[in-house]
């Protein structure tokens, strides 16, 4: 019986996504950055969102601080675009991704509303100036 309620609850209080593969964004010898575009169902709340995830994973024996700007460019009747610093903080060979439901900026990008499509969407998202330190 209460492995019957855990499943159901399970089930009420999570978030259906729809995602296509992680496909490497960036990578080097100490990083890995993945990007992969989901869709996020919040029947409750009504919202059918699509959104950006990033997953970064750190190949390193050591804990290492990943900063980095991500620019934002959306559609609008004039495109607007934005540039903000995130940093993650990851240990070793630890890894961080978006997920639905997860509200960190460093990891997900919101793209478009599925059932509102006159609203702005993401036309592109780009990570630069990518830099990571090692913390001792």
């Amino acid at each position: 019986m209460k492995t019957n309620f855990l499943f159901l609850a399970s089930l009420l209080f999570s978030i259906p996504s729809i995602a296509a593969d992680w496909q490497i964004y960036f990578e080097n010898t100490q990083l890995t950055i993945y990007k992969q575009t989901v869709e996020c169902h919040d029947e409750s709340k009504g919202l059918y969102q699509e959104k950006v995830f990033f997953k970064f994973e750190n190949k390193s024996s050591e804990n290492i601080n990943v900063s980095f700007d991500k620019i934002t460019v959306f559609s609008t009747s004039k495109a607007t675009s934005d540039q903000v610093t995130y940093s993650v903080t990851l240990g070793n060979k630890e890894s961080k991704e978006g997920r639905c439901g997860i509200k960190d900026k460093s990891l997900v990008t919101f793209s478009r509303f599925l059932n509102k499509p006159a609203v702005a969407r993401l036309q592109s998202v780009e990570i630069s100036n990518i830099k990571i330190q090692t913390i001792k």
